[in-house]
């Protein structure tokens, strides 16, 4: 690592080579040595050093104060006063120029290496944060420019601006000093459950978040007292939603702020696609830590049974392994099948998919016979993992695997409810038994795979999709699948069309 410089401003001779040997021993780099403020102008324009050590009380005109205010309006960087002097005025005086650090003479090795580590550190966050700043109030003064220019377009035409405001997908108020809405476009308008004109001389806090007083981080409290733009990722349960909200100061003709611009874009989506996903993450690590450590017994069971057969004298005992051994094999088999179904499971974020749609692929992939799958219902989509349509394969497939002979019909409804969508898949075979129902989502249970129906609870639970079975036995099984509000949505006439 690059040794950090130091600049050492001390008109005591002996004092400061003291102090220069001190640093040297801690590792660090002297640029020089200024007897005056004078000097330690001229050496910082120089070699800018990384940090300086500035002792208050000079020979020349300048103290130790003036010259570190003359250095800060030409370069950044940190100062420490080293001083033998604490009185309260002097020391007012220095907290103007913003030191980092300011210690009273005598001082130890210790004491003068710590404050140097945190004054280079504080500055180091000073730098990164000033940076971050700016890209933000760049990136503010566009979108504020932005505004500005929209604003003087709609002063020519009235009807155009309300239009374009009225246009904007983001949810957009203009809100005064005194935290009253001023403007509000309609997508803001609409989310509110008020109108346009309603909103107007409404409190932010009154009509936003229910409350008789601003919450305790409010942006606009912050911009108010600051004059500067603030941005956030919120979540506002009376918007029901998360979003990214962004406060820009409006200012009057002599500078001072009046009011802001909030800009609120919806990333409720965007935030569950997320979270969907890292939980699928953590699904898929659960499902392939439950596979491998399942194979692995089954491989040490098999080769428990190899050793076994190694050598045994009795043929039906040697038959008896070798049985075993097939089943085992077949237990393998099976369960790297599965890993073939699973391997898929969230890992790309949950979309939109028709019902119809899944239905009709699952339905192409499969051997019907004289079985009718109907669907009679208006189309909507599930914002679900893309093995959704693995779902209806999995439920139709095990109707006809299991339904009996009697099975002719499998039928797939909707119904909306408080709680969301309801989507039944029912048909009118032979039913499941109360005992069967009990872990009939277990992994490994079932006739043929046991893995199927597991499957399907799993995929269905990253977008918070609940399925439990229904039916009757002796009259046909029915699966209820639950879709949360906000995880479902009608799809329009003309779309379908």
């Amino acid at each position: 690592m690059e040794q950090k410089s130091i600049l050492i401003v001390e008109d005591e001779q002996i004092a400061a080579i003291d102090l220069k040997e001190i640093i040297l021993s801690l590792g660090y780099r002297v640029t020089g040595i200024a007897g005056s403020g004078e000097r330690a102008i001229q050496m910082a324009d120089e070699n800018t050093p990384d940090i300086i050590l500035m002792d208050i009380h000079l020979s020349g005109k300048l103290s130790g104060i003036e010259a570190a205010q003359e250095i800060l309006t030409r370069h950044a960087v940190p100062i420490i006063y080293v001083t033998a002097f604490a009185d309260p005025e002097l020391v007012e005086r220095a907290k103007r120029t913003r030191p980092y650090g300011y210690i009273i003479k005598p001082y130890d090795e210790r004491t003068l290496r710590t404050d140097i580590e945190i004054a280079l550190y504080k500055f180091a966050l000073d730098q990164n944060f000033q940076k971050e700043y700016a890209n933000l109030e760049s990136w503010v003064q566009k979108r504020t420019g932005e505004l500005a220019e929209a604003n003087e377009a709609f002063r020519k035409s009235e009807a155009r601006w309300e239009l374009t405001f009225d246009a904007v997908p983001d949810m957009i108020a203009i809100i005064d000093s005194q935290f009253r809405i001023v403007q509000v476009n309609k997508a803001m308008a609409d989310r509110l459950g008020v109108s346009k004109e309603e909103a107007i001389g409404l409190t932010c806090y009154e009509v936003v978040h229910h409350t008789k007083t601003p919450v305790a981080i409010c942006p606009h409290q912050l911009l108010i007292h600051d004059g500067r733009s603030h941005s956030a990722d919120i979540h506002e349960d009376n918007l029901n939603g998360d979003f990214s909200l962004t406060v820009s100061p409006i200012h009057d003709a002599s500078g001072a702020v009046i009011g802001s611009v909030h800009v609120l874009r919806d990333i409720t989506e965007r935030k569950r696609a997320e979270d969907a996903l890292a939980l699928a993450s953590k699904k898929l690590s659960l499902l392939s830590s439950i596979t491998r450590h399942d194979m692995l017994n089954q491989l040490t069971a098999l080769k428990t049974y190899i050793e076994l057969s190694r050598g045994e004298p009795d043929l039906d005992a040697l038959a008896k392994y070798m049985r075993t051994e097939e089943v085992i094999a077949e237990n393998l088999e099976r369960q790297i099948k599965f890993t073939r179904e699973y391997q898929d499971l969230g890992i790309t974020s949950p979309v939109w998919q028709s019902i119809h749609a899944s239905i009709n692929k699952a339905v192409a992939s499969l051997l019907l016979r004289n079985v009718t799958v109907k669907q009679d219902f208006p189309d909507c989509e599930i914002f679900a993992d893309l093995l959704f349509e693995k779902v209806f394969f999995n439920l139709i497939d095990n109707a006809l695997r299991y339904g009996g002979d009697g099975l002719t019909r499998i039928s797939v409804t909707l119904q909306e409810s408080e709680n969301g969508l309801n989507i039944s898949v029912g048909d009118d075979g032979a039913g499941i038994s109360q005992e069967d129902k009990k872990r009939l989502f277990q992994r490994g249970f079932g006739h043929h795979t046991g893995l199927g129906l597991f499957l399907s609870r799993e995929i269905l639970a990253i977008t918070g999709i609940t399925i439990t079975e229904t039916g009757e036995p002796g009259k046909g099984a029915r699966f209820e699948m639950v879709v949360p509000k906000g995880a479902w949505r009608k799809v329009p006439a003309a779309v379908r069309e």
